[in-house]
């Protein structure tokens, strides 16, 4: 017989040893390494034979070494064999099992006195040990669920749950239902079994993009979470841990439970070994009235885009709809040096929430301690939708806190564009060049546009041409910037790459007669107060979008790649009414402009197509930035024509009830043609010529891109099936309306 199956009889035949912390003098450990310079050993873990150092630096970081019982060292649990990690995982098992049973249900188990003095013993240790042996026990203490899609044909029948309930409990809507919490004082939800409400009884942060809400499903006794991801913070589905199970209703709810959530046990019982002491000092409280309570994203997570369009977006909507007594606190992390209100202080940009908001975390983590300890129902306040009065407090801001700008009015008046400058990806191969194409083109705008000055006078006013890029994170110029998507593996800085682009164009154009500035580095009100400032912009696809439009609604150019052009399907998402009140025309450089090229280098690399970078053809691209420039100085409809002229596609999908319905143009087809499909099959196609007066109104340059279909009778039995509205390649049609959860499929059968 095998040491290893001695060792696990014996496991199972005797009570599970446990552990002690112990003073380092206690301990002898032959051949020990030597402490590195500003490193000390706080204490020693013993446990079956086995020594554990738990090391601090002055720092503040922390390590860990491992000691077999003849003094063999390692970092981590990992080189010792399998008995030797079992009867590890045998002392810390107690514990482990106490945390779960203390602080995942809603009625925790009572834990024998043994067990609760090994948990708080566990607890005393360091968060990087704890997380050790939480991996090494995970698979025993809290298994991963099993996934159940509920849509997929051979979904798995569960017995415990009632499938219209289930479909229900799937399908709430989660911002509206802690809008409701808010209002009413209880965050509530349907029950899978049977349909009745369950009361939230508490929440789980995982970080900053997921979040478990439990539910005490009290006519089964269950204990229900609802997993809530994603940038708009929406349901990925269920976790029922007694059954071991997570549920969800396929197509994009899959997706996120599969993307966000893959292993949700390993990820809860990491969460419960880092936040334990808090969790329990906050179940130690006396019962109050629920408290809720929302925060802002913090470090990376931080996106210059997303704050806009779905964090304050939700303030603006909670404003509108609460009365001041009902409104949820806000947590906001970042300390000075490190702020994260890009748009400036949330309580100065609405002062109705100022009593409301807390600031001082040293990061995520420390929020999320706060909300455990306080006994706060944390949750991420997402909406979707720019309005005129979120523009309105942004901007105000913005000029309050920018530096003034030159007047730009009189007879004398000089032109200025603004340039939205990306270096990290989707962006040209050719950036400088690229840049001095439209510096160029500005020049020659002016001049056309300019009187002969006679001898004698002052010289013609000069054209500015502002580069735009990266702002810094707080209120003065700084080198610490707001982070781009994934800035870290960036091969150089992107800031640097951006001013040796403008160091280049102002060695290029000394002399011209332009006025060349830059908002790099710069706090990010300057950009605003640029992009409302000029006459117009022309910019590389990316977030800088979120400034000159959802905040500045400026016109614009934007520049991207053929790919993007002809298949990205969130194009809309700085001109759609769906996402900004009245937009100005929004023109996106013809396809013939571009050429794709998959291997260009890029300075943050994705293995993405949207993401590849392209060439640019000089003369065509020369005439997409004259043509808009033009505009620029004609009537309201020319760079509403110039807007319809340069995009590719445009359209959504409006409703889905016995019929779907929406509109869609595309250049080079009248009328675009579309697939309906049902379940991967095309079931039918609509021709894209039904009257849409609104269209027009709108400044889309037609009033006959509407369409309807009639969903077959066959399709409307009440299964869940998975529809979608594609163009003849294959690309699907954005769904906007409210009435569709997921931007691109609508769910059949769903709507009970």
């Amino acid at each position: 017989m095998q040491a290893s199956e001695i060792i696990d009889q014996k496991l199972q035949r005797e009570p599970e040893p446990g552990f002690r912390i112990v003073p380092v003098a206690q301990v002898s450990l032959p051949d020990a390494p030597m402490l590195g310079q500003n490193w000390q050993a706080l204490h020693a873990l013993v446990a079956n034979g086995f020594t554990i150092l738990e090391l601090l630096h002055d720092a503040g970081g922390r390590a860990e070494w491992f000691f077999n019982g003849a003094g063999q060292q390692s970092n981590t649990m990992e080189p010792w064999p399998d008995h030797t990690r079992a009867a590890l995982r045998a002392a810390f098992r107690p514990a482990l099992t106490a945390l779960r049973d203390t602080l995942l249900p809603t009625d925790p188990v009572r834990l024998p006195p043994a067990s609760e003095a090994a948990l708080h013993e566990f607890l005393r240790l360091g968060p990087g040990l704890r997380d050790v042996i939480a991996s090494a026990l995970q698979a025993e203490v809290l298994p991963d669920p099993a996934l159940c899609d509920i849509d997929a044909p051979d979904a798995p029948l569960l017995p415990w749950a009632d499938p219209a309930a289930l479909c229900r409990a799937l399908t709430v809507d989660l911002q509206d239902r802690f809008t409701d919490a808010m209002r009413e004082g209880a965050l509530i939800w349907p029950s899978p079994t049977g349909g009745a409400d369950m009361p939230c009884t508490g929440a789980l942060t995982l970080d900053s993009f997921n979040s478990l809400f439990r539910f005490d499903d009290r006519s089964s006794g269950l204990d229900v979470f609802v997993l809530a991801t994603e940038h708009v913070s929406r349901v990925a589905g269920l976790w029922v841990p007694a059954h071991g199970v997570a549920i969800c209703r396929g197509g994009d709810q899959k997706r996120m439970l599969l993307q966000h959530a893959p292993a949700i046990g390993r990820y809860v019982l990491h969460h419960l070994a880092y936040f334990g002491g808090s969790l329990l000092a906050g179940r130690a409280l006396p019962a109050v009235p629920v408290r809720f309570a929302t925060f802002l994203r913090g470090g990376t997570s931080a996106h210059l885009g997303h704050q806009l369009w779905n964090e304050l977006t939700a303030i603006d909507a909670l404003v509108g709809a609460l009365p001041p007594d009902r409104l949820p606190e806000w947590l906001v992390p970042g300390l000075p040096g490190n702020e994260i209100e890009f748009y400036g202080p949330i309580d100065a940009l609405y002062p109705e929430i100022a009593a409301r908001v807390r600031r001082g975390f040293t990061d995520q983590r420390a929020l999320i301690a706060h909300a455990y300890e306080s006994r706060l129902i944390l949750f991420r306040a997402t909406r979707e939708h720019i309005g005129a009065e979120l523009r309105r407090r942004v901007m105000a801001h913005a000029a309050r806190t920018a530096p003034a700008l030159p007047p730009r009015d009189g007879a004398a008046k000089g032109r200025a564009i603004l340039v939205g400058l990306r270096v990290e990806n989707r962006t040209t191969t050719d950036l400088e060049g690229f840049c001095a194409l439209v510096v160029e083109e500005a020049i020659r705008w002016q001049s056309a546009n300019t009187p002969s000055v006679p001898p004698g006078a002052p010289p013609p006013v000069p054209v500015t041409v502002v580069f735009d890029g990266h702002n810094a994170r707080g209120g003065t110029r700084s080198d610490e910037t707001i982070s781009s998507h994934c800035e870290n593996i960036a091969s150089q800085s992107p800031l640097a790459v951006e001013r040796a682009v403008v160091a280049a164009l102002r060695e290029r154009f000394a002399g011209q007669p332009v006025t060349l500035l830059d908002t790099l580095g710069e706090p990010l009100a300057v950009s605003l107060a640029w992009a409302q400032h000029c006459d117009g912009f022309v910019a590389l696809w990316g977030a800088g979008l979120a400034k000159y439009r959802w905040a500045a609604n400026a016109p614009g150019l934007v520049v991207t790649s053929r790919w993007n052009l002809e298949n990205k399907g969130d194009l809309g998402l700085y001109d759609a009414a769906a996402y900004m009140a009245d937009p100005a025309p929004l023109a996106y450089v013809a396809a013939d402009a571009v050429q794709d090229r998959p291997d260009a280098p890029m300075l943050v690399p994705f293995n993405d197509p949207s993401y590849h970078n392209f060439a640019f053809d000089p003369d065509a691209m020369r005439g997409e930035i004259r043509a808009f420039l033009a505009a620029l100085d004609g009537p309201p409809e020319a760079l509403a024509a110039l807007a319809r002229r340069l995009g590719q596609r445009r359209g959504s999908v409006d409703l889905v009830d016995f019929a779907v319905r929406g509109w869609a143009i595309q250049k080079g087809e009248n009328p675009v043609m579309l697939d309906i499909v049902i379940d991967g099959t095309v079931v039918g196609r609509a021709a894209c010529d039904m009257p849409r007066p609104d269209l027009l109104a709108a400044g889309l340059g037609t009033a006959t891109a509407g369409f309807g279909f009639v969903i077959p009778p066959a399709f409307l039995d009440g299964a869940p099936r998975l529809l979608s509205v594609r163009y003849a390649d294959g690309v699907c049609l954005p769904m906007l309306s409210h009435n569709t959860p997921d931007p691109y499929a609508f769910r059949l059968g769903a709507q009970g």
